[in-house]
């Protein structure tokens, strides 16, 4: 399973009010909040770059409505998950003292 950088806003959850019993709720991933408020697009890409980052042959028929969507939140994770990379000191950059 890929590393989700934990929950984002953990709080505890009153699960039954006649016991008074409280279960932590993880909320949204970390990954799926800087996804969510990631506001960069792809540049513009011919669409046979497009189908191949989206894992398709690049000849693929492009359906503007069906996959810009796709496209747009796989960038939005891909950019989400170097984040988490950096966070963890994964960006395969060594730090200048």
């Amino acid at each position: 399973m890929k590393d989700d950088g934990g929950p984002a806003f953990p709080v505890q959850e009153q699960t039954d009010k006649a016991y008074d019993l409280w279960n932590p709720s993880p909320g949204m991933s970390l990954r799926d909040w800087f996804a969510g408020n990631e506001k960069s697009e792809p540049e513009i890409m011919s669409i046979s770059a497009s189908n191949e980052f989206l894992g398709r042959p690049r000849d693929h028929e492009w359906d503007y409505k069906k996959d810009y969507p796709k496209l747009l939140a796989k960038w939005r994770y891909a950019c989400a998950d170097a984040m988490l990379a950096e966070r963890e000191g994964k960006n395969g950059f060594e730090e200048k003292e």
